[in-house]
C-alpha cells in the first residue's frame, strides 16, 4: 500500500516560478497551500484532476489569468479558494453552487470583475 502526499504546505519560502501542470498528478492532495511568495502565471488546469482538493491557497503570490480556471467547478470538495492579493481576473462563474461544499472565497485585491452570480446565494 503506497503512502501518497495529501498536502502541500509551502507558505512563506519564497518560491517562484510557474506552478507545474503536473500537480494534476497527484490525485490523493486535498490542499494546496503556497500562500505568501513569488509564484507567477496561471492556475494549471490540470488542478481540476485533484477530485479530493479540498483548500486551495494561492494568497500573496505574483499570480494572473483566471481565478476560476477550466474544471475548478468539477472540484466539488472544494471548501476553501484563497486568492487574494494576486492579479486573477475574470469572474466569479454562474455555476458556482456546483462548489456545494465552498465555505470560503478569499478574492480581495484581485482584478475580478462582472457581476456577483445569484448562485452564490445557493452555497451553504
Amino acid at each position: 500500500d503506497e503512502e501518497r502526499i495529501e498536502g502541500l504546505l509551502l507558505e512563506s519560502n519564497g518560491l517562484s516560478g510557474s506552478f507545474p501542470p503536473e500537480i494534476g498528478e497527484l490525485s490523493d492532495l486535498t490542499s494546496i497551500n503556497i500562500f505568501n511568495n513569488d509564484v507567477e502565471g496561471e492556475l494549471p488546469t490540470e488542478l481540476s484532476f485533484l477530485s479530493d482538493l479540498q483548500l486551495l491557497d494561492v494568497e500573496r503570490n505574483v499570480m494572473s489569468g483566471p481565478l476560476f480556471f477550466d474544471g475548478i467547478l468539477d472540484l466539488t470538495n472544494l471548501r476553501g479558494i484563497r486568492g487574494s492579493g494576486n492579479a486573477f481576473d475574470g469572474e466569479i462563474p454562474s455555476g458556482i453552487d456546483a462548489l456545494s461544499e465552498l465555505q470560503e472565497l478569499w478574492a480581495a485585491e484581485t482584478n475580478l470583475e462582472g457581476d456577483i452570480p445569484t448562485e452564490i446565494g445557493a452555497l451553504d
